[in-house]
């Protein structure tokens, strides 16, 4: 799991946690629950759309020179 992964995880698992404090039927607890589904969504979605980036029409770039070490 990549770092980006790891924090849409912990967001999506922080709005669970506000959702059990505040509970699902409060106001606080209902965003919260749009807040957990979209994150849900979204780890989803990141497979396809990483898949995608990476795919046949990803344009080609130059390969980065080495780094230069100061003296």
């Amino acid at each position: 799991m990549s770092a980006q992964n790891t924090v849409v995880q912990e967001m999506q698992d922080a709005a669970a946690a506000g959702i059990e404090f505040a509970g699902e039927d409060s106001v606080a607890g209902r965003r919260l629950a749009d807040m957990r589904d979209f994150y849900a969504h979204l780890m989803r979605e990141l497979p396809a759309i990483i898949d995608r980036w990476r795919g046949p029409s990803r344009p080609v770039t130059k390969p980065l020179p080495p780094p230069t070490h100061a003296a």
